[in-house]
């Protein structure tokens, strides 16, 4: 075969070959002694014996290369062996790298994709217990109460869930901070499981660091709050409910709507028209409610009952216990305590009393509610004989001024007409100011003025 001169393939040809010759040097100088071990290099003399085949020239033809084919083989040095197989094992490992890089990528890839969805997953629930979180901080209530489950918010409506979420911010400040924690001794979930736990720390403006659990389960394929405890919010939360909707109820003058979230024992003691009565005199005496506030008492929650300290601002800021219990799974209050909503009208209470028992001619119970400071003054006799109207004459009238009332620690008064009607209609009004005093918990009459 000839091959016709070609620069470009001179040029390649010749840069191959002083590549190779650069190689074979260099793995030479590895297996040859040199000046430098010490060894001396003779010079070999020159052979007469003829070249060996690829050492004869290569004859010309008209300018070109002839070549003849199958070129005799050429001896290799000792060395030419190891440097090929080198060569070989770099070819192939650079060849498993360039597949083996890409594989590795994607391998890692797939890992970090799995293990992140798997950490996803995990932390599904706290998700959705740091939104509710933010909800409550940012006021968005109602899309704190679609965080909760079916069970949950069969407890408790949407109305008195907001009126509670207010009631706290009013009563114990507003959220300046609310976290989750996913720490391992704040967060509980086994992988894969339905349901989690974890504890959530609410920060107040006035009443300080609250904390306690959320209990969050899978419900339709999506987490819900399923519990929260007391501690979080400082009362179970229907019980909170409770309580702002008696507030609010008395804030919109709907007597009988607070009326019915009393207990049968408070009831029973309060009937409703006197309950109507002493709510709109505490209306006329403090002013109209502003708004009501909750706040929580340490210590106050017990198994089924909740004790919570209502803030009621009127003219002036009132504060007072409100305990309430569970009854048949639903919670009622059991005891207001009588500065919970408005001033204590305790001395009002008495001092209807003493008029009804007047308007029925009773003067012996009216006597009865005399202090026994006031006894040792004045005879039931006396005390009779006193209150008689003139002859032929009857009471018909008592009616409290309720701008005079007045109270001051364990001592109050106010003023009341006095209506008498004669047998032949004349009428005659006097006034009286009644003094009541505060002795074991509870108000006596303590003296009659005329």
């Amino acid at each position: 075969m000839t091959i016709a001169p070609d620069d470009d393939i001179e040029d390649r040809a010749s840069g191959s070959m002083a590549a190779l010759e650069a190689s074979v040097d260099m793995e030479r100088e590895k297996t040859e002694p040199t000046h430098d071990d010490g060894l001396e290099c003779v010079p070999q003399a020159e052979s007469s014996e003829p070249p060996t085949p690829d050492a004869r020239a290569i004859p010309e033809a008209d300018g070109f290369l002839r070549i003849v084919l199958p070129l005799p083989a050429t001896p290799r040095p000792p060395w030419w062996s190891g440097a090929l197989h080198a060569a070989r094992e770099r070819a192939v490992h650079a060849a498993n790298r360039k597949v083996a890089l890409p594989l590795i990528v994607l391998l890692v890839a797939l890992t970090l994709g799995g293990a992140g969805y798997l950490a996803t997953d995990y932390y599904a629930p706290a998700v959705v217990a740091n939104g509710f979180c933010a909800d409550l901080q940012s006021g968005r209530f109602s899309a704190a109460y679609a965080r909760l489950s079916s069970d949950l918010d069969g407890q408790i409506s949407v109305e008195r869930f907001q009126l509670a979420a207010q009631a706290l911010d009013e009563g114990e400040g507003r959220i300046s901070s609310c976290s989750v924690g996913v720490a391992p001794d704040a967060y509980g979930r086994s992988p894969g499981a339905v349901r989690a736990t974890t504890q959530i720390t609410i920060n107040r403006a006035h009443d300080g660091t609250l904390r306690g659990r959320l209990t969050l389960a899978r419900e339709d394929g999506v987490w819900r709050i399923t519990a929260i405890d007391a501690a979080a919010l400082g009362a179970d939360l229907p019980a909170l409910g409770v309580v702002s909707a008696y507030c609010g109820a008395l804030r919109e003058r709907d007597y009988l709507a607070a009326y019915t979230l009393l207990g049968q024992s408070l009831q029973d003691t309060l009937p409703f028209p006197e309950f109507v009565e002493l709510m709109r005199s505490a209306e006329q005496i403090d002013g109209a409610i502003q708004n009501c506030g909750l706040a929580r008492i340490q210590g106050g929650q017990a198994t089924g009952g909740a004790t919570l300290l209502s803030i009621v601002r009127r003219v002036g800021e009132h504060r007072g216990v409100i305990v309430l219990s569970a009854q048949g799974g639903d919670w009622e209050i059991t005891s207001i305590g009588p500065t919970a909503l408005s001033s204590d009208l305790g001395p009002l209470r008495t001092g209807a009393r003493f008029c009804v028992d007047l308007l029925g001619g009773k003067l012996d119970d009216a006597y009865a509610l005399l202090s026994v400071r006031f006894r040792t003054q004045v005879t039931e006799v006396q005390f009779t004989d006193d209150l008689r109207p003139d002859a032929g004459a009857r009471w018909t009238g008592c009616a409290p001024d309720l701008r005079s009332y007045h109270i001051e620690d364990t001592q109050a008064y106010f003023d009341i007409s006095l209506t008498a009607t004669f047998d032949d209609g004349a009428t005659s009004v006097s006034q009286a100011r009644l003094m009541f005093a505060r002795i074991d918990a509870r108000w006596w009459l303590d003296g009659v003025q005329f």
